[in-house]
């Protein structure tokens, strides 16, 4: 079992098991020392997944699924990025964004944003995941007439 304070999220003490954690071999882009994490969700809140670094208790993202948010993806992974997923047929994989307020001087505390450029990849079978870097976006518009 393993012991971790959520000092982000109350400062309550949880214990977990260790094979619930899941490993970013390659870290987050900008948080590159930050490989292990551990998912918890508020039960008032089903949606939305905290995302808590274990390497350092002050890095915590908050998670959603994308389609909640009317988003799609369609992703293709090169083979260097199923490697570090260790993804193999049959494996379950999990596309999460990461959802943050804007901390903006004048920015509309009731809204928040989404980083859809970078979204999280899980290997829920393997316990392992990455962030995604996209370049740009293909989006396509759709109008129905009555």
């Amino acid at each position: 079992m393993i012991k971790f304070t959520l000092k982000r999220l109350g400062g309550a003490t949880v214990e977990f098991e260790a094979d619930s954690v899941i490993e970013f071999p390659a870290g987050l882009p900008g948080f590159e020392a930050c490989k292990r994490f551990k998912l918890f969700y508020d039960e008032g809140k089903k949606n939305l997944l905290f995302m808590q670094s274990l390497d350092d208790a002050d890095v915590l993202f908050s998670l959603g699924d994308p389609a909640l948010l009317n988003l799609s993806y369609e992703v293709i992974l090169s083979d260097d990025e199923q490697k570090l997923l260790a993804s193999e047929p049959g494996d379950e994989l999990l596309l999460l964004v990461i959802v943050y307020k804007d901390g903006k001087a004048g920015a509309s505390p009731d809204f928040a944003k989404v980083n859809s450029l970078g979204p999280i990849i899980l290997n829920t079978t393997k316990r392992r995941g990455m962030q995604k870097v996209l370049k740009e976006i293909d989006t396509h518009l759709a109008i129905k007439g009555s």
